[in-house]
């Protein structure tokens, strides 16, 4: 398929299915010159090619943002056939010095000892007939499956002979002295493996780090991994100790001590209002007492990297790990003395960019008070405190919680904001049980009710389809085949969003356009198939690890479609998947990413099954997004639309 970021030169017809392909790499310093050297050449031959033309496109491609079995392919060149192959490898041996640097693609198998050429076989077209549960597949003489997708190393068919001899890599310091038993983070600027140290039987992280790879602007990942195992060699506690440096082969590796814990997200989940129920008010101020005393153990970590004039900087949950004994900060790759500059600025949803402009003991203490909003409610701010203060003292009331833990998180973002100061006032935090009893809810609703006639607002209906057709980007290419099983069929196969914005919304437009219901039983089966075990029940997943209960990609969105589709014949799946909704709130608000959409769902449900169970969950879905709707994240007309759907149907004087 063709993609924006390239300028094609190719004849289609003159190409194979399959064949030899040759990649071009380069680096963020050199690809200009790489460029004039090979384009020339491949216009003389007239050969079929395409290569990154934007600047910025070719540094992406490079960069840590970019999926490691894409990155440094500059150039990419196909050949009609072996004869051609050959010859092309030969010349551009040739045309590009043997010193010139280039990214070292996983994928391919180099050409000689060449560190710009290198290639792989696949499919220069895309069929659908040559498709096996939606990846290319060729099927070899005597049977043999060979599929083409993206790998991390050099793969060729069994019948397929190589042009060359592949050197098998010799024994390495680091395969004597560790075994690797699991990756715990892939990156294009290199991974995370835990292993055991064989010589200590002792567990340890290893951090790879590549050449050539950005993260931001001109500074490579690579230094930030230096950066990292430098300052951690003068900080004795909070962090994996530092056990040594390894260069190998192209890459150097950092070898730390393993922390056995889980990340600060996981381990305060159950702690905050995620796990909070209407019902049991002390057993919920329990647990947020305990959240607080998590924050103290942060407070002290933050205190002790500040006594020692380390700024942490890039704050973040997932940077935090808890095991038995402590806390730990475990990346310091962006970390930084004080009053000196950081390598690299942090800017992501927990680091507004404007806070690398200040003081860094300040910047950090605003970190540590976005985080608390995040880890307690996903209640991150944007651009400066607003309304987040009173949403959180509302959700903490609605499960009988009083406390003042607004004066300690709005203190955190004031510009003179210390650590030290912030521990005294976590010390003064009260917490108190509010016994709202069973008639909250509907005392609530009333009073939601006419707060929204005073709004006067006009409430369009919020239609299914428009919203499919506004943010389904994969629907119009079934348009063109639907006579064409084989290729709905591979379409269907291909989805990744399995939500409306994917496969269950491409299914209820197909559905109402007459497809085929072989065709629609096809893709349901594929919604069924990714259906996973969690904590909370039968979910759609949205990877290996995560699901969602969203309308957008998960359980909601699935649902509508088998609520739409057969109803009485998938009654079982839509109750199991329903009966994981059953929560009082989600990280947003909204509609088609939040709490409406999921109540709206159980609404849904509520009318075909009559379980009451479904209805109180939806009602405090709705209240939970009403206390959103003085903010920029809630919609109102989207509001009153899904709360007059539960008045309709609940047909009750609130009052």
């Amino acid at each position: 398929m063709l993609s924006e970021i390239y300028t094609y030169n190719i004849n289609q017809e003159s190409l194979p299915l399959t064949g030899f392909k040759i990649h071009i790499s380069a680096t963020p310093y050199n690809f200009k010159e790489i460029l004039k050297l090979v384009l020339p050449y491949l216009n003389e031959k007239s050969l079929n090619y395409k290569y990154i033309s934007k600047p910025e496109c070719i540094l992406k491609n490079f960069s840590t943002f970019e999926e490691a079995t894409n990155s440094g392919k500059l150039i990419t060149i196909y050949p009609e056939n072996t004869r051609q192959f050959k010859e092309i490898l030969n010349d551009l041996y040739k045309i590009i010095p043997n010193s010139t640097d280039g990214i070292y693609i996983l994928s391919d198998h180099p050409y000689r000892d060449s560190s710009n050429i290198f290639y792989r076989y696949g499919f220069f077209k895309e069929k659908a007939e040559y498709t096996k549960n939606g990846i290319l597949t060729l099927i070899g003489p005597n049977g043999e499956i060979w599929q083409d997708y993206p790998k991390t190393y050099f793969d060729l068919p069994s019948w397929i002979e190589d042009i060359q001899d592949i050197k098998l890599q010799e024994t390495s310091y680091l395969s004597k002295n560790y075994r690797i038993d699991q990756i715990v983070h892939s990156s294009n600027g290199g991974n995370i493996y835990r292993g055991i140290s064989t010589k200590t039987n002792r567990l340890i992280v290893m951090k790879e780090a590549k050449p050539f790879i950005l993260f931001f602007d001109n500074v490579e990942k690579r230094n930030l991994r230096k950066n990292e195992y430098q300052i951690s060699q003068r900080i004795e506690n909070y962090i994996p100790t530092p056990l040594e440096k390894v260069k190998e082969w192209i890459n150097t590796y950092y070898i730390y001590e393993y922390i056995d814990g889980v990340n600060l997200i996981s381990y305060t989940t159950p702690l905050t209002l995620f796990s909070y129920k209407t019902t049991t008010e002390k057993d919920n101020a329990k647990k947020f007492k305990q959240f607080l005393a998590v924050n103290n153990h942060l407070f002290k970590l933050v205190d002790y990297f500040h006594e020692n004039n380390i700024i942490l900087n890039d704050i973040h949950a997932d940077n935090f790990l808890i095991d038995s004994n402590d806390i730990y900060f475990i990346d310091l790759e962006a970390s930084y003395e004080y009053k000196s500059n950081p390598i690299v600025g942090i800017y992501n949803s927990n680091s507004l960019k404007n806070w690398n402009n200040i003081d860094g003991k300040v910047s950090d203490c605003h970190k540590i008070g976005n985080m608390i909003l995040y880890l307690i409610r996903r209640l991150q701010i944007k651009s400066k405190l607003t309304n987040e203060l009173n949403i959180l003292n509302n959700l903490l009331q609605f499960y009988g919680i009083e406390s003042n833990l607004d004066r300690l998180i709005g203190y955190l973002f004031t510009p003179s904001a210390s650590i030290k100061t912030a521990k005294k006032i976590l010390k003064q935090i009260n917490v108190n049980v509010r016994y709202n009893g069973k008639f909250f809810v509907n005392k609530k609703l009333t009073i939601l009710k006419k707060q929204l006639i005073s709004l006067n607002l006009s409430t369009p209906s919020l239609s299914l389809n428009e919203y499919i057709y506004s943010n389904n980007l994969n629907y119009k290419k079934y348009l063109k085949y639907l006579d064409n099983p084989i290729y709905l069929r591979y379409f269907i196969d291909s989805e990744k969003i399995l939500g409306l914005d994917g496969l269950a919304g491409s299914l209820i437009l197909l559905n109402e356009s007459s497809c085929d219901e072989d065709i629609i039983s096809y893709g349901i089966k594929k919604l069924i198939d990714n259906i996973i075990d969690t904590q909370n029940g039968k979910m759609i997943k949205i990877n290996n690890n995560t699901a969602s209960p969203y309308l957008s990609n998960g359980s909601a969105g699935v649902i509508k479609a088998l609520l739409n589709i057969d109803p009485q014949k998938y009654q079982k799946i839509i109750e199991e998947l329903s009966n994981s909704l059953t929560v009082s709130f989600a990280q947003r608000p909204d509609y088609w990413n939040g709490m409406l959409g999921i109540a709206n769902t159980l609404l849904d449900v509520y009318t075909i099954t009559k379980n009451k169970n479904y209805l109180k969950f939806a009602k405090n879905l709705i209240i939970n997004s009403s206390y959103y709707l003085d903010s920029n994240r809630l919609q109102k007309n989207e509001f009153i639309q899904v709360f007059n759907y539960l008045d309709d149907l609940t047909n009750i004087d609130w009052s």
